[in-house]
């Protein structure tokens, strides 16, 4: 097995960056998991309870709970990989096959971008549980057609043309709008 001096030194790089990464989206993951947690204690557990809200809390506070623990596990596996770039720049040779070092890192990233699709869309549904607690007799309506409505009532009011098809007039009926006579050189 080669060494290459640079692949060594860009994973030492690179491992550091995806571990912060992974504690800046750690730090996220574990808020919006105690939010969601906080929501599913204060659901009640007697004949008024919707276990359906509850089911759907309790589920989607376990994929956050999973998420949380991988990325816990990601911040080790790129503190392992940091370790393993930094021993190989030291020792002048590889100390594990490039390929594992790549499969760390790609790993890594992945973990990352599932962090990042599915903890928003946790947010979110807080978010809306929240704010249906607050306002339960609110009827929701489409975001498109708010947008819509907040757009209208903010441009100002705008004249129509008249339509061809209703100006049915071949004569006018003004005198602004006669013809003007063209003044005729000969006379």
């Amino acid at each position: 097995m080669r060494f290459h001096e640079t692949f060594w030194a860009v994973t030492a790089g690179v491992a550091p960056i995806i571990a912060l990464a992974s504690v800046v989206s750690l730090t996220e993951a574990r808020r919006t998991t105690d939010e969601m947690f906080r929501l599913l204690l204060e659901q009640p557990l007697d004949e008024t309870a919707d276990y359906e809200i509850i089911g759907d809390l309790d589920q989607r506070l376990g994929v956050l709970t999973r998420l949380y623990f991988a990325q816990l596990l990601n911040i080790f596996l790129q503190a392992a990989l940091l370790a393993v770039g930094l021993s190989s720049l030291a020792y002048q040779a590889s100390v594990v096959p490039p390929l594992t070092a790549v499969i760390a890192a790609v790993v890594g990233v992945v973990i990352l971008a599932v962090h990042a699709v599915r903890v928003p869309e946790m947010t979110a549904y807080k978010a809306h549980r929240l704010f249906m607690k607050q306002y339960p007799d609110f009827v929701t309506v489409s975001v498109r057609e708010a947008l819509r409505n907040s757009v209208r009532a903010r441009l100002p009011k705008r004249r129509r043309p008249p339509d061809v098809a209703d100006d049915d007039r071949t004569e006018p009926h003004t005198e602004s709008e006669q013809p003007k006579a063209e003044a005729d050189p000969a006379s």
